[in-house]
């Protein structure tokens, strides 16, 4: 599952311009104070877990639909 979401999250970085993992959030988005960064960090991190448990290989996982929910704040699966 870990090995999945190290996969997918280069894929939304590089196809979304506008998603930042959580380390680049907590690194990078000096516009993001520290603790929001890492409260969306991780709960990024666990919608993403979810995500990456359902699935058989990162390539399977619908980007579309994991920005999508990304964007809205709805981290439910």
């Amino acid at each position: 599952v870990v090995q999945r979401k190290r996969a997918l999250e280069p894929k939304l970085e590089h196809t979304y311009p506008d998603y930042f993992s959580k380390y680049s959030m907590v690194t990078f988005r000096e516009d993001l104070p520290y603790a929001e960064a890492k409260e969306k960090g991780n709960a990024q991190d666990k919608f993403l877990m979810e995500v990456c448990s359902h699935a058989g290989e990162a390539d399977e996982i619908d980007l579309a639909d994991v920005i999508e929910k990304v964007r809205s704040g709805n981290l439910n699966t």
